[in-house]
């Protein structure tokens, strides 16, 4: 072409490609702004046509521009340069067309699509390789990723894949640059740009997992963010070293020194921020440790420092942040998993470790030390190199033809990158090569010499050459002798080779270990082995060591773990339920103390929570593994299975206390709903059970539990053996009295439990038949209560202190399965107390126990003839202190389990007649009243229509209560009979039994033995739960025992049992309340804590108001019992979700705390607790303006400052503060008081700097009503008035000190003057008397003088009203 055609084509290219970009923008920037596409029709009639139209062209828009970059890329694989001359084309034309396609990728909806930026990285790719467009092109890539108003980072990894996509190398640069570029963004502008970050750090992320090694390269540039915001940008360079780490290093187990220098400044990093400053990224950098342990990349030497950072005094387990609490938790569990070492027991570790250290020092003792160093040198550092070296000097020597061998140690020399510092610099200074005169002895010099000196590298190039050089000589001799063997020949070519290149790097790397341990180590072999011994046990040691401080700093965790069990938060108790789970299975036994507090949780309300809990204890108990390699059959696999898991849970039973023992039924009925526990499980517990031989008491009444606990929630396990129950458990020679026990709570749970019972009832009454519910009671002549009675009897003349739980079980089982349980009651009554007759030698016990065994006509009453036996029993014998006291203890133990029996059997009847005999009447009723509706129910509706037309209907019948009134009919007759009938009719025996307990219970000092006091005790206690009637007239006496025994036992026994009281009739114990609160003030912990736990539960429960005593709870909170301050925090954290109540009492528990001069310390102690519990502006807002009244009224100095550190620990709104303003003048006379001046300064500072900043919250606060510098104007204003008046307040303090100060002076000097002049008095009047002169003329001068002494007065008056005035002024 020639020049002007040249011209002319140019031209009309770049005219064409100004057109195209400017048509591109303004049709993309119609299309963003909404305006009307040309070519559209205009007008409201057509506005529906328009949007089609407009939709139909966007739809067309997209395949213009997938056409029109497609032939901008046809266009530009043209040689385009070749119409300029030179032949150089134009920057701004090619700006023009990069400009051209980052137009189009910065459409969101361009950037997509697959068609338009394939084309358009295409294009890019030619710009940058061709025609100069790195520098450009990596700016304006960057600006698209950042400075976009819709950020694509997904897309942007797309485009950057599709750069290096290519086989050729040359857009790695570009790439680089890019990301040079993508660092060079300041710190501000990130922070200020937060759409722009996170699409950076997400790039970032992505990329670097999909090209670590030039992530890598630009590293350095982005780890300078690490110490500074965005916290999201260092989360991102972490997450980048993460990547590098799991792609390049730590995946490879062949790492020479650099790299592995490299690995350790890495995770020097990741260290040094697992305590940064935020917690998002303390979060992240431990998720990254996480992904390390996990992947078993994690160095053996670094577990202890981590462990360190984990689980040290400012350990993350420890952290604020939940999220980095998680991943602590999650790391520990992990390397529990890595590390074998946790499985030895710690004592077998430090013998293992003491007995290799002295297998060393007799190792060390017969050796020389300097060839054991040399050893040491040669296997930590020497060896990784020269293996390496070797490696790549043999792969070079192979690949070199055999003329060219001796280029061999250039290869070696290129490849080297793994010297220390210094040896380029030697190789520089020293001549390489073997001299034509040089022996081979000296060459071996110069070998040693460069390892002593570190330089590994020239020392193998020297024997290298040397190898060639002195082939003879076997110093440097490397023959490989090959022994034939068919069974390992290699399969392959390339198989001989790799295995001849392995023996040839083995034989040289004996030779240089020859040369640098010398010649006394390569001539003796035993010496040599004994080095490699001394070596090796070395290297076991070190591990052995590591080993222990890792198992001491894990185990040193598990109390931290364990209190995570009580966290608020639900993250934490799931990691920590895992990581007991993971210490569990490898057999750590200090995981122990975790399992039982773990056990609790089974009751959360959290559904992920407990499901935690359950698969836990299923994992550790219920699975179990049997190698199927060993040659055992299904069936005797199945043994296996059913006995493992029976004996882990009998054992588990076994351990448990009774708390846990609840917790695990709850546990175990969960197994039997899910179907862990199964048939053969449930067989395998009555196997257990019922075989004596083999089987240890504990191991009997642990089955017996388990099948126990397995009924609560499928009853017909019981039911279908319970004939085997009675013959093993309830046998005539039993002697286990918690056997007995354990099997009388299995016998129970033959009956529906009531929430069962409930169920069922309303379903029976939701379908509308009254249906008789199932039954399982027993003749009352059946064998099962002929055995208990005999069992209750015969035993009580024991001193088993199993005998009353025992006794109380037996008789729940009567009254739950007989028909008749009152004549068995009295018949047990009767028996026991012959038996007492027997025991006892004193009068008044005798007549009593003689009225018992009266014969009663029916049930438990006594018949006319018996009455006067009964009367006996009440004469208690009344000689005071000076009555003769029993001569046996057994009597005293006799007499205190009668009075359990009968308080027991009295307890019972009242559930009996209130569940059983109510829920029967109900039934009754009921069905009687569906049969009589059945017969006569089309005559009633008859007469029923008549009644309507004549007369209205009752307010009953149109309210539908009859039915109601006749349950309340049966309940109201159930009542009249336990508070009027049962303890107070003659006919009853538990009446002449009552005035025996109640005179027990008043006469400690005839009954001083503490069993029986607290039988008595609890009997009365349970006698009162019976009557109303009986409970008001000996409420004084159970509170009297509450208060002033001596037996902490007892006072512990009767506030659970005053609880129960409060509960059946809180009208009679209201009065008392101030003695229950009393009781928080007992000198015993466990007195304490029961009260704690009753009022707890009253309280919660709504049996007692919130009242102002509600402040000697708070105290609970600074007690010194750790579970009682926990219980009393636990209590008012659930107190504060019950509506208003915390609220409501917050003042008065302050008034009342500092009124009872509680200690400072203890009071800000509480309030620290008890302020952030109240929630809501409106309630802090009212607690202000309630503190600041209570505070004006305040007298005492001490009440000043309680009540302004309250206000001080409130967080401030700007209403809050308004309040405080309006009430700051009345406080004025307060602000004198250092603290209270402190305090207000502290809540002014506290709500400047939570005050919202910025526009937004300018915005905010006028769409509040409020212009942006209210808060401000309102902050100062409460500023300078605490400042005034303070200062003010300090002033009149002073002027009252100094005028305080000035009146005791003048009053000082008046009390000097008045002396003074009564002495000059007292002296007058002796010279006057003495004078002999007459007085007539003398009354002259005796009045001058009286008359100056009062002019004297009058100015002394005068100069005291004036001190006085002074001192006021000032």
């Amino acid at each position: 072409m020639s020049s002007d055609e040249r011209c002319h084509a140019r031209n009309a290219l770049k005219m064409l490609m100004f057109l195209v970009t400017q048509q591109l923008e303004l049709f993309e920037a119609d299309l963003g702004s909404g305006k009307p596409i040309p070519g559209t029709k205009k007008g409201r009639k057509k506005k529906a046509s328009s949007a089609a139209c407009a939709e139909m062209i966007r739809l067309r828009w997209d395949d213009e521009v997938s056409g029109l970059v497609e032939q901008v890329k046809q266009l530009c694989l043209l040689q385009l340069h070749m119409l300029w001359e030179p032949p150089v084309i134009e920057e701004d034309f090619v700006n023009l067309i990069g400009d051209l396609c980052f137009r189009v990728l910065d459409n969101p909806s361009f950037i997509r699509i697959q068609e338009v930026r394939e084309p358009v990285t295409s294009i890019l790719t030619r710009l940058v390789r061709s025609y100069n467009y790195s520098r450009t092109g990596a700016i304006k890539l960057s600006q698209l990723l950042v400075m976009c108003e819709q950020p694509q980072p997904n897309q942007v990894v797309h485009l950057v894949n599709g750069f290096l996509a290519g086989q050729q190398n040359d857009m790695r640069c570009f790439v680089s640059a890019f990301l040079q570029e993508l660092a060079s963004y300041s710190s501000a502008d990130l922070e200020k740009n937060t759409a722009g970050t996170g699409a950076l750090c997400t790039f970032l992320v992505e990329f670097t997992q999909l090209h670590p090694d030039i992530a890598e390269q630009s590293l350095p540039h982005f780890k300078e963010r690490l110490a500074c915001d965005p916290y999201s940008l260092r989360n991102c360079v972490l997450s980048m070293i993460s990547s590098i780490l799991s792609k390049r290093y730590l995946s490879n187990s062949e790492l020479d020194s650099k790299q592995r220098a490299k690995v350790d400044r890495y995770l020097d990093t990741l260290e040094e921020h697992v305590h940064d400053l935020n917690g998002f990224v303390r979060s992240r950098c431990l998720q990254i440790w996480l992904q390390i342990v996990e992947a078993k990349s994690l160095p053996y030497e670094r577990m202890g420092r981590l462990v360190e950072l984990i689980a040290g005094p400012q350990g993350s387990l420890l952290d604020t942040s939940a999220m980095a609490r998680k991943h602590s938790m999650k790391i520990l569990a992990a390397m529990l998993e890595c590390n074998p070492a946790v499985r030895v027991p710690t004592d077998q570790l430090n013998a293992d470790f003491e007995r290799e250290v002295k297998i060393l020092q007799e190792l060390e003792a017969s050796q020389d030390p300097e060839l054991v160093q040399k050893e040491l040198t040669w296997r930590r550092r020497i060896i990784p190199k020269v293996l390496q070296l070797l490696s790549q000097q043999v792969r070079s020597a192979a690949a070199a033809s055999a003329t060219d061998a001796a280029e061999a140690p250039a290869a070696a020399r290129a490849a080297d990158g793994d010297d220390s510092e210094g040896d380029a610099a030697a190789e520089d200074e020293e001549e390489e090569g073997i001299g034509e005169e040089e022996t081979a002895e000296a060459v071996a010099r110069r070998i040693y010499d460069n390892f002593q000196r570190n330089r590994v590298s020239r020392a193998i190039r020297l024997f290298a050459l040397a190898h060639d050089a002195f082939t003879d000589n076997p110093i440097f001799s490397t023959r490989i002798e090959e022994v034939p063997n068919s069974d390992s020949q290699p399969a392959s070519a390339s198989q001989a080779e790799a295995q001849s290149q392995k023996l040839r790097v083995q034989a040289w790397t004996d030779r240089l270990k020859d040369i640098y341990m010398g010649e006394a180590y390569a001539a003796n072999s035993r010496q040599s082995e004994a080095c490699a011994q001394i070596a090796k046990q070395q290297t076991l040691i070190a591990c052995l060591r590591q080993s222990l401080q890792f198992v001491e700093q894990v185990k040193s965790a598990i109390p931290f773990v364990v209190a995570m069990l009580g966290s608020s938060t639900q993250s934490d108790i799931l990691e920590a339920v895992a990581f007991l789970l993971a210490g569990h299975q490898q057999g750590m036994a200090e995981c122990a103390p975790g399992f039982k507090k773990m056990l609790g949780l089974v009751w959360s309300k959290e559904a992920a929570i407990k499901q935690a809990v359950v698969s836990a204890y299923e994992k550790m108990y219920t699975e179990v593994f049997v190698d199927q390699d060993a040659g055992i059959g299904p069936d005797e696999a199945e043994k296996l299975r059913v006995s493992a898991i029976v004996g882990s849970l009998s054992q588990l039973i076994c351990s448990a206390t009774l708390g846990d023992l609840l917790s695990l039924e709850k546990l175990v009925c969960e197994f039997v709903r899910s179907g862990v526990i199964d048939k053969p499980v449930v067989q395998g517990a009555w196997d257990k059970f019922a075989r004596r031989a083999g089987n240890s008491s504990q191991d009997r009444r642990a089955a017996v539990i388990l099948l126990g606990m397995m009924a609560a929630e499928e009853p017909g396990i019981v039911r279908a053996n319970t004939q085997l129950l009675v013959s093993e458990g309830l046998c005539a020679d039993c002697t286990d009295l918690q056997l007995v026990q354990y099997t009388c709570v299995a016998l129970q749970r033959m009956a529906a439990t009531p929430a069962k019972a409930k169920s069922a009832a309303n379903a029976a009454a939701g379908s509308g038949v009254a249906a008789a519910p199932e039954s399982c009671r027993m003749p009352t002549e059946s064998d099962l209560f002929q055995r208990l009675l005999d069992i209750i009897v015969s035993s009580a003349s024991g001193e088993s202190r199993f005998w009353m739980p025992m006794m109380e079980q037996a008789v729940s089982v009567i009254y739950t399965l007989a028909d008749s349980p009152d004549q068995l009651a009295a018949s047990l009554i009767r028996r026991m107390a012959r038996l007492l007759l027997d025991c006892s030698r004193r009068k008044s016990v005798t007549a009593a126990a003689a009225a018992a065994t009266a014969e009663p006509a029916d049930a438990i009453q006594l018949d006319d003839a018996d009455a006067e036996a009964a009367d006996a029993a009440v004469e208690m014998s009344d000689d005071g202190p000076e009555a003769p006291q029993p001569s046996l203890t057994l009597a005293s133990s006799m007499l205190a389990k009668f009075v359990a029996l009968v308080g027991h059997v009295a307890l019972k009847v009242l559930v009996h007649l209130e569940v059983a005999v109510l829920a029967e009447l109900k039934r009754r009723t009921a069905l009687k009243e569906a049969n009589k509706g059945g017969e006569t129910g089309r005559a009633s509706a008859v007469k029923a229509s008549k009644r309507k037309s004549v007369q209205p209907a009752s307010a009953e019948d149109e309210l539908g209560l009859e039915g109601a009134s006749a349950d309340d009919q049966e309940a109201e007759q159930i009542r009249r009979l336990l508070d009027d009938v049962l303890l107070y009719d003659e006919r009853h025996l538990l009446s002449h039994l009552a005035p025996l307990i109640v005179h027990v219970c008043e006469q400690p000092a005839s009954f001083q033995s503490e069993q029986l006091q607290a039988a008595a005790s609890l009997a009365l206690a349970k006698l009162m739960l019976v009557s109303g009637k009986f409970c008001e007239q000996h409420l004084g006496l159970l509170f009297t025992l509450a208060e002033k025994s001596q037996s902490e036992v007892i006072r512990a026994n009767l506030i659970v049992a005053l609880g129960d009281l409060a509960k059946r009739f809180p009208n009679l114990v209201e009065p008392w309340t101030a003695s229950l609160y009393g009781r928080l003030r007992d000198s015993s912990a466990r007195v304490r804590l029961n009260a704690l736990n009753t009022l707890s539960h009253l309280i919660l429960n709504d049996m007692i108001k919130v009242k102002g005593q509600i402040s000697e709870m708070t105290t609970c909170i600074c007690d010194s019992q750790s579970r009682i301050a926990h219980l009393a925090k636990l209590f008012f954290s659930e107190l504060s979700n019950k509506g208003n109540a915390l609220y409501n009492v917050l003042p008065d528990i302050i008034n009342r705390l500092s009124d009872a001069e509680t200690h400072e310390d203890h009071f800000k102690e509480i309030c620290d607790f008890l302020f952030p519990l109240i929630r809501g502006d409106r309630h802090c807002e009212q607690l202000v303006e309630k503190l600041c009244i209570r505070l004006r009224s305040a007298e005492q100095p001490r009440q000043w400052r309680d009540f302004a550190y309250c206000l001080n620990l409130m967080t401030y709104s700007e209403r809050m503060l308004r309040k405080l303003l309006e009430h700051i003048c009345t406080l004025a006379d307060k602000l004198h008081e250092t603290e209270v001046y402190n305090c207000f300064k502290a809540i002014a500072a506290n709500a400047g700097r939570a005050a919202p900043q910025g526009p937004a919250a300018a915005a905010a606060a006028a769409a509040a009503g409020g212009g942006p510098g209210d808060l401000a104007g309102c902050l100062a204003e409460l500023n300078a008035k605490i400042e005034e008046f303070h200062l003010k307040q300090v002033d009149n303090e002073e002027a009252m000190e100094r005028a305080e100060k000035a009146a005791e002076k003048a009053a000082k000097k008046a009390h000097h003057r008045r002396k003074r002049s009564s002495a000059a008095a007292s002296g007058a009047n002796a010279a006057a008397a003495a004078a002999a002169a007459p007085a007539a003329d003398g009354a002259g001068p005796s009045g001058a003088a009286r008359g100056g002494s009062k002019r004297r007065a009058a100015a002394a008056a005068r100069r005291r009203t004036a001190v006085f005035s002074d001192s006021e002024s000032e």
